[in-house]
């Protein structure tokens, strides 16, 4: 009997370390969650990690019986302080998908923009309805609908 917990402790001992190997940060952050959270079966589970970048990373989880969406998706927050990032969640069928950042996203970003670099340069401002990015000459095409719709630009008509 005492054996068998040396055993168990030595798994759990390895489980940890491998989990927490250097590069698999995120997901480590992520399963911690899940079984801080989740400490009996039925557990959420990770099906596939999928690195998008370096800091961005998406996770289809697969929810165990009698765990619903709302309630995953409730715990949102506490996945994305784990990570020290920002983490949106969302229902695909009958997985989850997780879309995580490793980096904060900031309220405001510096941005500048020197006009004289622009020169003759005049944007348009979008008048009217507009339904669909298809009025813009998207994947759609350019409008056909019998809404009007106008552009405007300094200095035009």
């Amino acid at each position: 009997m005492k054996q068998q917990n040396v055993i168990e402790e030595v798994r759990d001992q390895l489980k940890y370390l491998f989990l927490h190997r250097k590069g698999n940060d995120a997901h480590a952050a992520v399963q911690d969650v899940i079984d801080a959270i989740w400490s009996k079966d039925p557990k959420p589970k990770i099906l596939k990690k999928i690195k998008l970048s370096n800091e961005a990373y998406k996770f289809l989880i697969s929810l165990g019986p009698g765990l619903g969406y709302k309630e995953f998706k409730a715990k949102e927050q506490l996945f994305a302080d784990a990570m020290g990032g920002t983490v949106q969640v969302e229902k695909r069928g009958k997985v989850i998908t997780m879309q995580a950042s490793t980096t904060e996203i900031k309220r405001e970003y510096p941005y500048c923009f020197d006009p004289s670099q622009h020169k003759g340069y005049l944007p348009r401002i979008p008048s009217g309805p507009l339904r669909s990015f298809g009025h813009w000459g998207g994947s759609q095409g350019p409008c056909r609908h019998a809404e009007p719709h106008h552009c405007w630009a300094p200095g035009s008509r």
